[in-house]
C-alpha cells in the first residue's frame, strides 16, 4: 500500500548458530573476509563464528582489549572503569547471504555471551563496549547507532592498508612522534580520523558523556584524504565492519 514502509519478513534468529572459536581460527576468517584482511593483534580475544542454516558462508565478530589501557574519565586509575572492564569490538564481518538486520542481531546476541566468556578469560565483567567506524572506507557507524551505541566523536587514525600492518597516524595536528616513528612513517600516507562509539552494558556505570566527548574531535578535518578505493567497498548488505584497533 502506498505510504507504507518496506516490510521485511520476521528475522530467522532460530536459524543462527554462534560458536566460540580460538583467535587463530578467527583470524583466518578475518584475513580472508574482513575488508582490512588484517588479523587481530591483541593477545586475549573472544571470537564468535556465526553460521546460518542453509547458508554456506560464515560470519565473524571478535572482542578484545582496547589499544589503550587508560583514558581520562573513562578507563584506568581514578577513572570509572578498570582496565579490562572496557572491551573493544575489534572486528565484524557478515556475508551477503545473511538476511537484513543480521549485524544488529549478532551484536546483541554476542554481547550476552560475552559477559560470561570475558569473565572466564580475564576474571572481569565487561561494563562497556568501545568500537570505531572507519571513515576511510565510507563506514559511518550506522549499525552502532541502530544498536544504541553513543557517538563520542573522532579520534586520530592510522592509514588503513588492506592486507598490511597499521600505517601512519593522522598528522592533521602537531605531532610529537619520536625520530624512530618519523623514519617508520616517512613513506606512509597519513591516516584518517575514525568515529568512536561507546555502549554501556552496566546500568550502574556512571559516565559523563559530554565530558568524554570533549576529549574527541567533534568534526572531520576540512580536507580528509581520499579513500584508497574511491569510497567503494563490498562487505555485506547494511554492513560496516570495524577495525577497533585504529
Amino acid at each position: 500500500m502506498a505510504g507504507e514502509g518496506h516490510k521485511y519478513p520476521p528475522f530467522p534468529k532460530d536459524k543462527f548458530q554462534f560458536t566460540k572459536i580460538p583467535c587463530k581460527e578467527a583470524n583466518e576468517i578475518v584475513v580472508a573476509k574482513h575488508y582490512l584482511h588484517r588479523p587481530v593483534y591483541t593477545g586475549r580475544v573472544i571470537a564468535y563464528k556465526v553460521t546460518m542454516d542453509d547458508c554456506p558462508e560464515t560470519g565473524i565478530i571478535t572482542f578484545g582489549f582496547p589499544v589503550f589501557c587508560r583514558k581520562k574519565n573513562l578507563v584506568g586509575p581514578g577513572a570509572p572503569l578498570a582496565n579490562g572492564e572496557l572491551v573493544d569490538l575489534t572486528r565484524m564481518y557478515m556475508p551477503d547471504g545473511f538476511p537484513y538486520n543480521t549485524e544488529s542481531f549478532v551484536i546483541s546476541k554476542s554481547l550476552k555471551m560475552l559477559k560470561g566468556d570475558w569473565h572466564d578469560l580475564t576474571g572481569l565483567t565487561p561494563r562497556a563496549i568501545i568500537t570505531m567506524a572507519d571513515r576511510e572506507f565510507t563506514h559511518q557507524g550506522t549499525i552502532y547507532k541502530a544498536t544504541n551505541f553513543t557517538h563520542l566523536g573522532f579520534c586520530k587514525g592510522r592509514k588503513a592498508k588492506p592486507g598490511e600492518k597499521h600505517g601512519r597516524w593522522d598528522v592533521g595536528e602537531p605531532s610529537q612522534s619520536t625520530a624512530k616513528n618519523a623514519r617508520y612513517n616517512a613513506k606512509n600516507i597519513p591516516g584518517e580520523r575514525k568515529e568512536v562509539f561507546l555502549l554501556v552494558l552496566d546500568s550502574s556505570l556512571k559516565l559523563d558523556i559530554e565530558v568524554l566527548r570533549k576529549s574527541y574531535r567533534q568534526e572531520l578535518p576540512q580536507n580528509p584524504h581520499p579513500s584508497p578505493n574511491g569510497g567503494q567497498h563490498h562487505q555485506g548488505h547494511n554492513d560496516e565492519p570495524v577495525d577497533g584497533q585504529a
